[in-house]
């Protein structure tokens, strides 16, 4: 069964850029699609028919910055949006870029980490914002992942969500810098994380 957010047919969906479908299905069939862009969240399947040429330019802007700052002291490993995220029986994400630190206790296993990252970058398309905003928002924060971003490229904005002293804390910030509490020395520029 098909499900989507927009009642067109599954040609269109099929060929439409940035597209979602989803689809009810197991832990194993999610893992049987192997190198497609999936996310397995709750007993379904979400799939990623491809992403928009803004998309694409943001994530490698970032995924740079991040994996250079991260390669020059050695501070752990950086993945891109094709490794998923055990987080549970329930719930393995696969996030746009995410970050483990070396003293991180989570377990590497061939096809995926299993654990909590200590940083998650989603970028928002149109087609996944209620995905990454009322499913995958919640549960990174279930998992106590120390420090979440959401690039809203449609609305320039970086929404963030810091846990601070067991509670989260979160920011929608336009422009302006931030600096990382998870990568102490690394500062974001607002701006050039939401404009390729």
């Amino acid at each position: 069964m098909i499900v989507a957010e927009k009642d067109i047919g599954l040609e269109r969906l099929l060929n439409k850029h940035d597209s979602l479908i989803t689809v009810a299905g197991s832990l194993d069939e999610f893992y049987a699609l192997e190198e497609t862009k999936a996310d397995f969240v709750n007993g379904f399947i979400h799939i990623q028919m491809g992403a928009s040429v803004i998309h694409e330019q943001i994530f490698v802007e970032l995924i740079t910055q991040l994996n250079l700052f991260v390669k020059k002291d050695q501070l752990g490993k950086v993945f891109g949006s094709r490794l998923s995220v055990g987080l549970s029986s329930s719930y393995h994400p696969e996030p746009d870029i995410f970050f483990v630190a070396n003293k991180n206790s989570g377990k590497y296993a061939n096809d995926r980490f299993n654990g909590t990252p200590d940083l998650v970058i989603e970028i928002i398309s149109p087609s996944t914002r209620k995905l990454d905003l009322e499913e995958k928002r919640p549960l990174y924060q279930n998992n106590l992942v120390p420090e979440i971003y959401f690039i809203d490229f449609d609305h320039k904005v970086v929404i963030i969500d810091l846990l601070e002293d067991g509670k989260y804390a979160s920011y929608t910030l336009k422009t302006g810098t931030f600096a990382s509490k998870v990568l102490a020395g690394l500062e974001w520029e607002i701006e050039k994380m939401y404009l390729p």
